[in-house]
């Protein structure tokens, strides 16, 4: 698309005379699926892995971070989101959802919460947010608010022949179901009876960056492997600079998110198989909010100095 467009409804609109027009067809994809599927059966039959620890996971939002560094993964899970991130996450998704499925009026702060509260009544920002006093639950308010009313403003105006499908999860097993690739769309929006029409929407409470780029990538792959046809293009919602972002999907985009995910689950299928080693550190960016930071010898030069103080 030539220039940003500023709500949902128009990405729609301007996507919908392409339905029915990819470049990359039924034949490619399964073709691509067929290679993947090969490649792993080779990686899986090389681990050795006890078969009661199949399938072997590898959802979308580890892919990212296990090619980063296997060793911050592994530290890092069982690992709880401080709660005002939980929150502030859970009101975008949220508001996201009820701007693009509803036609009325703006929903107030207060009506995105209780919506939190019933969707995800374990997210631990909603205790944060009842158990605050008042002067927290202003600053609280200063925090969700924009987000809730600019993420509202990005998803407003789908048309109603569009069908809205929140958190939707998708996977696509590989080597006889050994080996599980999972996502989880905030929202799938396609026109019925045209299974070629799928969009998925990312929803993130803060700007994007180039991590959701790679992201939108491998929601193009799973949801064209799980469908058997590739969507007309993934769009991110943010609070950046350019609110909604569209990415296109071709084939160039498909095999190159289909190398990270094989090169992802290489590295996971390993650290399964081989528990008491320790996994690879490979320092970068990431290192700033690693939990090792303080003690990884592989810790990248430019925040070893602060983290060892």
């Amino acid at each position: 698309m030539s220039a940003p467009l500023a709500t949902l409804g128009e990405v729609l609109s301007q996507l919908e005379p392409s339905i029915g027009s990819s470049d990359y067809g039924e034949d490619e994809i399964a073709d691509l699926l067929q290679s993947i599927d090969k490649e792993l059966h080779a990686v899986v039959a090389a681990a050795g892995i006890d078969p009661s620890l199949f399938p072997v996971r590898v959802p979308k939002g580890r892919i990212t971070a296990v090619l980063a560094c296997p060793a911050k993964v592994l530290a890092e899970l069982g690992s709880e989101i401080e709660p005002i991130h939980s929150l502030r996450g859970a009101v975008a998704d949220v508001a996201a959802v009820g701007a693009a499925m509803s036609p009325r009026k703006p929903f107030e702060l207060i009506d995105v919460l209780e919506a939190v509260a019933a969707i995800d009544p374990e997210n631990p920002g909603i205790d944060m947010w009842r158990n605050a006093n008042r002067e927290e639950k202003n600053l609280y308010r200063e925090r969700l608010e924009p987000l809730s009313a600019s993420v509202q403003t990005a998803c407003a105006g789908v048309p109603q022949d569009w069908v809205v499908r929140p958190q939707f999860t998708s996977q696509v097993p590989f080597v006889d179901g050994k080996v599980l690739a999972t996502a989880r769309y905030d929202m799938l929006l396609s026109k019925p009876g045209m299974p070629r029409s799928a969009v998925v929407v990312e929803v993130k409470a803060g700007a994007a960056h180039s991590d959701h780029r790679a992201d939108a990538f491998l929601y193009a792959l799973i949801e064209s492997l799980r469908s058997g046809y590739s969507p007309l293009a993934i769009v991110t919602i943010s609070t950046g600079d350019i609110p909604v972002l569209v990415e296109a999907v071709n084939g160039g985009v498909l095999e190159a998110a289909s190398r990270r995910l094989v090169a992802a689950a290489k590295v996971l299928v390993s650290m399964v198989a081989h528990p008491n080693e320790a996994p690879a550190q490979q320092p970068g960016p990431h290192c700033m909010v690693c939990p090792l930071r303080g003690s990884c010898p592989s810790v990248s030069p430019l925040v070893a100095g602060g983290s060892r103080d």
